[in-house]
């Protein structure tokens, strides 16, 4: 962070501790704009460590995890999804199944086949 208070003392005219102040205001401004895992990163950078994953260490493991645990979950909701939707689309082709045999029963057959086909229960 010295290299950026000395650059700001020469380019832009100010004490060291106008710069110093300045930097400060500056990373209090960017922590609370982000996510509160992530003010270990800003604090490293600040600090002169350039490596986004320096500095935020148990905070970048929990987000991986939330992630991890995230994208888990949305794939067992998609499976269980895919198995109702199979279910509900066999029920649906028995029901239809069963309306086209009722009529053709109708329209074709004798009136005794027609009674008999009307009292059989849907599923």
């Amino acid at each position: 962070m010295q290299d950026l208070i000395q650059e700001l003392v020469q380019k832009a005219g100010i004490t060291e501790a106008q710069a110093t102040q300045s930097l400060m205001v500056t990373k209090e401004y960017i922590q609370r704009k982000l996510p509160p895992q992530m003010a270990a990163m800003v604090d490293g950078f600040f600090a002169g460590n350039l490596n986004p994953s320096a500095g935020a260490g148990p905070a970048m493991h929990t987000t991986q995890v939330q992630n991890d645990d995230w994208i888990d979950k949305a794939q067992d909701f998609a499976g269980d999804a895919g198995k109702k939707l199979g279910a509900w689309g066999q029920q649906a082709e028995e029901v239809a199944e069963d309306a086209i045999a009722k009529i053709k029963g109708m329209f074709s057959g004798s009136k005794k086949d027609n009674a008999e086909e009307q009292e059989r229960p849907i599923k």
